[in-house]
């Protein structure tokens, strides 16, 4: 019977080795691919994306399907996480979608928070990021 090899650790469970997940004596750099140098920041080629509703569960899981494929159609790397709000403030993530009345529940946790008024509008999804991107030196 043949072995099955260990599924991939997720970036969460990356996050909670003690050497990183590099190997970098516990410095969080999320490089996939380290054969592409630089990423869109510091290094980093994954972007780590929270969506965020009220339960985390039916309208954040919508909103991460459409990020998920806004990120593909502008070549994005990204992990896509749904939450909730209580979830959100503690998250390891770079930027934060919500709904406008959410951001504002959120208030200030020192990371972006972007705000979406129709989470099926993937252009407005797409123009939040590309915007967030631009702020950031990538896209």
């Amino acid at each position: 019977m043949q072995a099955v090899p260990p599924p991939e650790p997720t970036v969460a469970e990356q996050e909670n080795r003690t050497d990183g997940p590099n190997g970098n004596n516990g410095q969080n750099v999320y490089t996939t691919d380290p054969a592409r140098g630089e990423g869109w920041k510091g290094g980093r080629t994954v972007l780590r994306i929270a969506t965020v509703c009220g339960v985390g569960m039916g309208t954040s899981l919508l909103l991460k399907m459409n990020v998920q494929d806004v990120c593909r159609q502008l070549g994005v790397q990204a992990e896509v996480e749904h939450m909730d709000v209580t979830q959100a403030k503690g998250a390891r993530v770079d930027v934060i979608i919500a709904s406008a009345s959410l951001a504002a529940d959120l208030g200030d946790l020192g990371k972006p928070i972007l705000p979406v008024r129709n989470f099926m509008d993937k252009d407005e999804i797409r123009q939040r990021l590309e915007e967030f991107l631009a702020g950031r030196g990538g896209a």
